[in-house]
C-alpha cells in the first residue's frame, strides 16, 4: 500500500534525475530518515511509480507518478484543514505561484511551520507528509511540484485543472511547472 511520502521521494528523484545520490543523501534532504526513505523506494518499486529492478537507480515511471499526482492525491491524500497558523505558503498562496492561478484567496494558504523564511499567517493545510515544509524550504524546484499537488489536493476544480497541466509538463516534459512570461 502506498504511503504519501512516496509522492514527496519520488518527486524528490525526478528533480534529481539520474544524478548520483545515496539513500542517506535524499533522506537528509527530505527530513526523513534513511530507512524511511528505502522503505518508500520500495513500495513505488512495488506500485509502478519507480522502475521495478533493485540492480539499478530507480527511475521514475512519469506517467505513473502523474497519475499518482494528478489523480489519485486528491481522494488518497486529502489534505486537513485547520486554524490560523504562521507557516509556508502552500498551493495557490505559494509564491512560486503566484500570477498562475485567477483567484486569490483572502487568507493564504499555509503548511504549520515555527521558524523558516518567508513565513506568513494563514490557514493551516496538512502537508502530504511532516517533512515537506522544510525539505521544501532547502529546494525551490520541490517547493513548486508540492505547492502544484497541494493546489490538487485542495484548489477548486479550475484549479486542480491547471494544477494538473502544469504537473504533467513538469513531470513528462522537465519544465518543472512553469509557465513563460506571458503564458497561462
Amino acid at each position: 500500500m502506498l504511503r504519501p511520502q512516496e509522492v514527496l521521494v519520488t518527486c524528490k528523484l525526478l528533480l534529481l534525475g539520474r544524478s548520483d545520490w545515496t539513500f542517506a543523501a535524499l533522506a537528509k534532504d527530505l527530513y526523513m530518515s534513511a530507512s524511511e526513505v528505502h522503505a518508500s523506494v520500495g513500495r513505488a518499486r512495488m506500485a509502478g511509480i519507480l522502475s521495478p529492478s533493485s540492480a539499478e537507480r530507480p527511475r521514475v515511471s512519469r506517467p505513473q507518478l502523474l497519475s499518482l499526482v494528478g489523480t489519485s492525491v486528491r481522494d488518497v491524500f486529502f489534505a486537513i484543514r485547520g486554524a490560523l497558523v504562521p507557516g509556508v505558503p502552500t498551493s495557490t498562496s505559494a509564491a512560486c505561484l503566484q500570477g498562475l492561478f485567477p483567484s486569490r484567496r483572502a487568507v493564504p494558504q499555509v503548511w504549520a511551520c515555527a521558524a523558516g523564511r518567508n513565513l506568513v499567517t494563514g490557514e493551516s493545510v496538512s502537508p502530504i507528509y511532516p517533512s515537506v515544509p522544510a525539505a521544501c524550504q532547502r529546494d525551490a524546484r520541490l517547493y513548486r511540484l508540492m505547492a502544484l499537488v497541494d493546489v490538487v489536493r485542495v484548489g477548486e476544480p479550475a484549479e486542480q485543472r491547471l494544477a494538473v497541466d502544469l504537473l504533467r509538463r513538469a513531470i513528462l516534459r522537465d519544465d518543472h511547472g512553469e509557465v513563460p512570461p506571458g503564458k497561462t
